[in-house]
């Protein structure tokens, strides 16, 4: 790959994190396309431009190729921002290409992966976390909610594109730090994703009510107390990090106190939610390792009876 500006991204996924990311990247001269999965929401992209309401609420305008296929362009990298239960049926159109590019999964949940390594293989998948706050306030426009720090690294080991992807994304305007054990990092934030989502959207909530109410800040410590529990068991976290994980969910909780999960949204729109490959993984995790997941098979049950998968 040569110089940043000539280096062909495509950023799969039209939501609030997927439009961020674009619209970063044309703002530092990329040449970036977003790929979304309605023909609708291209044409209106490729018509108005992609709006980025800044936190001050400045608007600018970003004209934007958008594209429904994937074959529309070449791409060297991939920077996949669908949901999870998507991410089988996206490393497939990945892998449908001439050439296989490099594939970074900036999703949440468990497993992602290990779903694009079995497809695309190891050398090609990177693994992003992000904590940079976004909303999706319609099909092409996207509103920052804040600063915060991309992680990323080789999905096993350290990949040798790492750091030239560092360097595209601190170019573009992210504050990145390189993760060097990416399955810890994962977990870690999945902790605390899973006590706060799922308790959000049951409950109908903000973030900060869980710091706030006892009942729900003690469902949510139990439910990422097993996780931890399971992480602990498969060897990826230490009993002080599982231990430390909790302390961290608590206090995002507290520090995103206005902020509502991208699961209580999924669920005031009916949406299908990542439910699966969080709490649902700490169950099936739990069985394969013999970890007791009470508190998480309750929550996976209770977000089924309410019809919110």
């Amino acid at each position: 790959m040569g110089g940043n500006q000539n280096i062909r991204i495509t950023i799969m996924g039209g939501g609030a994190i997927g439009k961020l990311a674009a619209a970063k990247f044309i703002q530092a001269g990329m040449d970036a396309t977003l790929l979304v999965r309605r023909v609708e929401q291209a044409q209106q992209l490729n018509e108005k431009g992609l709006v980025l309401i800044r936190t001050d609420g400045e608007r600018i305008v970003f004209r934007v190729k958008a594209a429904v296929d994937m074959h529309a362009n070449n791409p060297d990298v991939v920077i996949l921002t669908v949901k999870s239960f998507d991410t089988e049926p996206a490393a497939k159109q990945v892998a449908s290409l001439a050439r296989t590019p490099f594939v970074l999964s900036m999703q949440n949940g468990l497993g992602n992966g290990d779903t694009l390594s079995r497809i695309l293989g190891d050398q090609f998948v990177l693994l992003g976390l992000t904590t940079y706050g976004a909303t999706s306030v319609s099909d092409c426009e996207v509103a920052e909610r804040g600063e915060g720090e991309l992680v990323l690294g080789g999905f096993r080991k350290t990949n040798p594109i790492t750091h030239k992807l560092s360097a595209i994304f601190t170019e573009a305007g992210w504050n990145v730090r390189i993760g060097y054990d990416m399955q810890k990092e994962v977990w870690k934030k999945a902790l605390v994703n899973i006590g706060i989502n799922p308790i959000t959207a049951i409950y109908r909530v903000t973030n900060g009510e869980i710091a706030k109410r006892g009942e729900l800040k003690e469902i949510a410590v139990a439910a990422v107390k097993e996780a931890g529990n399971v992480a602990v068991a498969l060897g990826v976290l230490t009993p002080q990090e599982a231990e430390e994980g909790i302390e961290r969910m608590v206090q995002v909780a507290a520090d995103t106190a206005d902020n509502r999960s991208s699961m209580l949204q999924d669920v005031e729109k009916g949406r299908r939610t990542e439910i699966d490959s969080l709490n649902g993984a700490i169950v099936r995790l739990g069985e394969e390792m013999s970890v007791d997941t009470p508190v998480n098979r309750q929550i996976v049950e209770k977000m089924r009876v309410f019809r919110m998968l």
